[in-house]
């Protein structure tokens, strides 16, 4: 879409809506509404996310710039502006996530090509399900290790050696329900911790095993409701099913659950996997998950 790549080259500069309208050779109001049908965006929500992930990934890779500096540079109009808008949509205030150093809640650019524009075009990955998984009894292998953001082809490689590792390992389990694997994802987004990606890929097996060997570790997860996505596609995708999983889930009226998300392959579609959210209908202060996240995100979340 030549609107987007025009946006892309103005998230420093200032630009209109007429500019964009103009470039994709439609009117203002047939552009809004088609730009709406295939991202589920409206063009200047998309401009601000997009100048807001770069803002976002300047504070972590830029220490030396002050806040003022990436506020107008993303041609938003004070600082004051910048860390509401910033905060709403990101969790944080940007000196606490310039503190924490993470871009995982960014908004890439969406990728208008092929398979992937009809996902964003039919809003299938973004439009959830909610559901009641079982409880069920894992055994995996746990791996911790640094994160890399929206980079998801610095992760991969990882897990692609771990599962070996797992299909290997789990021959010899007794009471296996199925060789389905689970990417459990655990998380330790505080102020104290450094990034780090922490996840269990798991077997579900019919109970807690008496004896495991030594690469495995048994874990339990409760029945709990989920938002439940699909993502569908290339792997090198599946961070912007996530971004977008956790836009829904800020705008919706569930909160985020405790306990960790899952990824399994989907049983009904090749090449296509399920993201299982935690969901709550009120918000929970037990999980650590919390720890560093703004005052004033924690208070609207708590209705308080």
């Amino acid at each position: 879409m030549a609107s987007i790549q025009l946006m892309e080259r103005h998230l420093s500069d200032p630009i209109s809506l007429d500019d964009l309208a103009n470039e994709a050779h439609l009117g203002l109001r047939q552009f809004h509404r088609t730009f709406k049908q295939a991202t589920g965006e409206t063009p200047a929500n998309y401009l601000r996310i997009r100048r807001l992930t770069e803002a976002s990934q300047d504070l972590v890779r830029q220490k030396q710039h002050s806040i003022l500096d990436i506020a107008l540079k993303y041609e938003f109009q004070s600082p004051e502006v910048f860390c509401r808008t910033f905060t709403r949509y990101f969790w944080n205030t940007p000196s606490t996530f310039k503190h924490i150093g993470s871009t995982y809640h960014a908004s890439q650019r969406m990728p208008f090509e092929g398979e992937q524009f009809e996902i964003i075009k039919n809003g299938d990955a973004a439009t959830p399900s909610i559901g009641r998984l079982p409880a069920m009894h894992l055994v995996g292998i746990r791996q911790i290790q640094p994160f890399y953001g929206l980079r998801v082809e610095q992760n991969l490689p990882e897990g692609e050696s771990i599962s070996e590792r797992l299909m290997s390992a789990i021959q010899q389990l007794p009471d296996l329900v199925n060789e389905k694997e689970w990417n459990i994802a655990f998380r330790k987004n505080t102020l104290s911790s450094h990034h780090e990606i922490e996840n269990l890929f798991a077997v579900e097996v019919k109970k807690e095993p008496s004896m495991l060997p030594e690469d495995l570790e048994y874990y339990f997860i409760r029945e709990q409701p989920y938002a439940i996505f699909t993502h569908s596609g290339q792997d090198m995708r599946v961070e912007l099913t996530v971004s977008m999983a956790f836009q829904w889930l800020t705008q919706s009226q569930f909160y985020l659950g405790d306990g960790p998300s899952l990824f399994c392959l989907d049983n009904d579609q090749r090449f296509s996997e399920k993201l299982y959210i935690p969901l709550s209908t009120t918000f929970e202060t037990a999980p650590n998950w919390w720890k560093g996240y703004s005052t004033q995100y924690l208070k609207r979340l708590s209705g308080k």
